[in-house]
């Protein structure tokens, strides 16, 4: 019996042991863990915010940046298996409605959905907060679909894409606001870039985890992270806006319209340009607060109620010196005792912009037509090419190598190995973009055309694994640095006022490119030498036409980078 005593109580100290044991070592992962995620972040904060990206703004939109990665990453791992599946081993006429599907959210891009940003720039930092909190939103609706299979899980997918679109072209007009000197634009879209690969990074793991319980637990994450990401959007700094510019009717001056931009980017510009002369930098002006806590904005809305006093002066408010009346003089920005941190309204608090037969309410709706610059148009021609070579990779070599895989490795290897190289070149590229300093951004994406084409011929004229590699990472940092570099000549070189609307034409316009060569890939046997040829010769195409494009202004080569 006491034998039997004996034993129970080694077994109940060993248990005792093993538990404190077992707590020591949980504390001291839990610790390790915390130390590595506290030196982590510590260590994205000083990337963000090195060049004096923090004064400016870029740093905190860089953080939020990947925040809403991460939450893009959760939502798409939880549909990965559903709507957003690449049908590779369906049928081909499967493969092509999956193609047509991927153009729906462009439908609204470039002719709704940028003009409407472009007009309410003003509000940007709400603007992102919007579409981040409408996939929040949609993403817990989702969740709840997803466990009842409802029919609308794929219209409600194809709406938060949409959103995500609508994000991409809100952030990228935004960044030229808050990009410090001495920092390039590709280097501050590069930063974006790397932010945007740690965050899928990050939602992929969190994702993957919670996913074992049930798809709908990744979505649930996402609309964790969405929320957060949507406090960060409102939260930006006021730079991240575009001041309002008051319309007045050379015709009928004292009529004034609402604060904003109309569509002519050159009246925009001057508008501006006076405006900055008259108030200080941006920055100045951004730091002045929110636009409905700003006096300047308040005693604006009190003029156009009848409040105040002559066009152009301030309303006192009964004698409250912090409202005086003078009219304020160009250069200056008077307000509250003359903090200039307070301008008041005038031509120094709102550029005026005195045009003849301004358009019609209704008619600043309508997209106008947007030509855009020499520069913009090669590279983008350029960078299509790339997402057509993107396209073709992803299905032509999905079908090929279930049937055709190179010579002494399996499909499953080889397409592993190819899909490895390709998101490895990806990263790699936003790597490089914030390295190349100020190359010119267009010399930039033509030698990487130069560079997939002659990879594409080697590909056809000897195809193995290792060309197919190549070509692979290749096609990742083609498509990378093409996108980094296109945005930046877009943000350099086309007004602020048509910033949205232009990122809404080149997304739609990559779009198509990248359908185009998925097509391509679909339609054409699965002969290597065949396949890798005819995209061989529409890459040649794309640097014959980028060519011309480009050499036909040669005053656009004097344009210096930024």
């Amino acid at each position: 019996m006491s034998a039997a005593k004996d034993a129970a109580k080694s077994v109940g100290r060993g248990l005792k042991a093993t538990g404190r044991a077992t707590l020591r070592g949980s504390k001291a992962g839990a610790r390790l863990v915390g130390q590595g995620t506290k030196s982590g972040t510590r260590k994205f904060r000083e990337f963000a915010a090195a060049d004096g990206a923090r004064e400016t703004g870029l740093a905190r939109l860089t953080e939020l940046h990947l925040v809403a990665t991460a939450a893009d990453a959760a939502f798409t791992i939880a549909l990965a298996s559903t709507v957003l599946a690449l049908p590779v081993g369906q049928a081909r006429g499967q493969v092509a409605l999956f193609l047509l599907t991927t153009m729906v959210p462009f439908v609204f891009l470039s002719p709704l959905i940028g003009p409407i940003l472009d007009r309410y720039r003003h509000g940007r930092r709400w603007a992102i907060g919007a579409t981040l909190a409408v996939r929040a939103f949609l993403s817990w609706v989702l969740a709840g679909l997803i466990m009842s299979g409802s029919a609308w899980i794929l219209p409600v997918a194809l709406v938060c894409l949409v959103a995500t679109r609508a994000y991409a072209v809100t952030t990228a007009a935004a960044i030229p606001r808050v990009v410090p000197d001495g920092v390039t634009l590709v280097k501050a879209n590069s930063r974006q870039s790397i932010a945007a690969l740690m965050g899928m990074v990050l939602g992929s793991a969190v994702s993957g985890l919670a996913g074992r319980v049930g798809a709908e637990w990744s979505l649930r994450v996402a609309f964790g992270i969405y929320v957060v990401a949507t406090i960060l959007a409102i939260t930006l700094p006021a730079q991240v806006d575009t001041r309002p510019v008051l319309i007045v009717d050379v015709d009928d001056p004292d009529g004034m319209d609402d604060p904003e931009a109309v569509d002519d980017p050159g009246r925009h510009s001057e508008a501006v340009a006076a405006a900055e002369a008259g108030l200080g930098s941006a920055g100045e002006w951004g730091n002045a607060g929110e636009w409905g806590d700003d006096p300047a904005y308040r005693s604006w809305q009190e003029q156009r109620s009848g409040l105040g006093t002559e066009r152009g002066e301030a309303p006192s408010r009964g004698g409250d010196p912090a409202y005086p009346p003078t009219r304020p003089q160009a250069g200056e920005a008077p307000g509250r005792g003359g903090d200039p941190a307070y301008p008041q309204v005038g031509e120094a608090a709102y550029p005026e912009e005195v045009v003849a037969n301004p358009p019609k309410r209704w008619q600043r709706w309508r997209p106008q037509p947007i030509s855009l610059p020499t520069r913009v148009r090669a590279a983008l021609v350029a960078t299509s090419g790339s997402r057509a070579l993107a396209g073709f990779l992803t299905l032509f070599a999905g079908f090929l190598m279930s049937e055709r895989p190179p010579e002494g490795v399996s499909d499953v290897f080889a397409l592993a190995a190819v899909v490895g190289a390709a998101g490895l070149g990806n990263a790699a590229g936003g790597f490089v973009g914030n390295r190349i300093g100020r190359r010119s951004p267009l010399g930039v994406v033509t030698g990487m055309l130069v560079l997939s084409t002659g990879l594409a011929l080697i590909t056809a004229v000897s195809y193995s694994l290792v060309t197919l590699v190549l070509l692979g990472l290749a096609t990742g940092a083609f498509g990378q640095l093409g996108r980094l570099c296109l945005g930046a000549l877009v943000q350099a070189e086309t007004d602020e006022a048509v910033h949205s609307r232009v990122f809404a034409q080149t997304e739609t316009t990559l779009q198509g490119a990248w359908v185009l060569g998925g097509g391509v890939g679909i339609v054409l046997p699965l002969i290597p030498q065949l396949g890798f040829g005819v995209i061989a010769a529409l890459l040649i195409a794309a640097l014959g036409w980028s060519l011309w494009v480009r050499h036909s202004d040669p005053s656009a080569e004097s344009i210096p980078e930024r």
